[in-house]
């Protein structure tokens, strides 16, 4: 199976307040993270990550894999802006694909930033990085946690999501 999600800023502090999210500590916020992931992700299965992994740096490779490691099937990042180590970096630590700026899967293109729809206004769209600032916007679904109780979505609920929130001018779905 299939799961996207993004903007998950393991370790993250200022994200609480940033995006009022209900978590004590960075250290709480990915602990559930963990707990939310894996309750629906199988060994067996593919997690699209559309940007904003961690703030972590490179120096700090451990923590990395040690968020990696907890977290259940393949993981699969799409770069983000905060997402500033080089590829080999990214692979090294655990990720089993890399992408920037964007990848596209079954009709549909995954990035970070939504700004990339602009140019393509007649593909579907998904993206992170608006955090809680809209849900479905024309082409564009947000599939960023806090949009979706800081969980991922399997990939039938992402295109069904999007088909019923966002309008598309050359297709209604892929």
């Amino acid at each position: 199976m299939i799961y996207v999600t993004a903007d998950t800023h393991f370790g993250h502090d200022s994200i609480i307040e940033y995006c009022n999210r209900p978590f004590k500590s960075a250290n709480a916020m990915d602990n559930q993270l963990i707990k939310n992931f894996n309750m629906r992700i199988s060994d067996g299965d593919d997690l699209f990550i559309l940007g904003d992994f961690t703030l972590a740096h490179s120096q700090n490779d451990g923590y990395f894999r040690s968020i990696l490691k907890r977290l259940n099937g393949r993981k699969h990042l799409i770069m983000g802006n905060h997402d500033h180590c080089k590829a080999p970096f990214y692979n090294s630590v655990g990720f089993h694909s890399i992408h920037y700026p964007y990848f596209e899967h079954d009709g549909f293109v995954l990035c970070h930033d939504p700004a990339l729809s602009e140019a393509a206004q007649d593909k579907p769209f998904m993206c992170g990085h608006v955090h809680t600032l809209f849900l479905a916007q024309r082409n564009v679904l947000n599939v960023g946690i806090d949009q979706h109780a800081y969980n991922p979505l399997r990939w039938d609920e992402a295109k069904k999501l999007w088909s019923q929130k966002c309008h598309c001018q050359a297709t209604k779905q892929p």
